[in-house]
């Protein structure tokens, strides 16, 4: 029989690769990450001012999680969530964090109005 190239799907790498070289460099997910730092995203950080329970996941996160979502045509939470835990770009996107369902349905709720227009994009693309 003839030898087969190994195979070992459990097998550890010495090094982790860094998320962001698996990623090939035109995939939007960099723009994406390189845009939204410079968004204003006062509102929603006002908007997380308590301090109990859990720490909130990072505004730029979600808001980024929201606009690449759009990109990839993933409007629902669900489908959201479910990108978040299998999909390498929304895995770097994220910063692996663990995203649950209820914390997307929650910021989509509360951001509706603070998400970015279409000016504020192109206003901070210039900066």
């Amino acid at each position: 029989m003839r030898p087969y190239h190994p195979y070992t799907p459990d097998q550890a790498d010495l090094l982790p690769i860094s998320l962001a070289q698996a990623i090939p460099p035109e995939d939007p997910v960099h723009a994406i990450r390189t845009l939204v730092p410079r968004l204003d995203l006062s509102v929603i950080h006002a908007a997380y001012q308590t301090e109990r329970g859990r720490p909130p996941l990072h505004p730029q996160a979600m808001v980024g999680l929201l606009l690449y979502g759009a990109c990839c045509g993933i409007y629902s939470s669900r489908q959201l969530a479910q990108a978040c835990r299998d999909r390498l770009t929304f895995l770097y996107l994220t910063g692996r964090a663990s995203l649950f369902l209820e914390a997307i349905l929650s910021v989509g709720r509360s951001t509706s109005e603070e998400v970015p227009s279409h000016e504020q994009w192109q206003a901070a693309r210039k900066r």
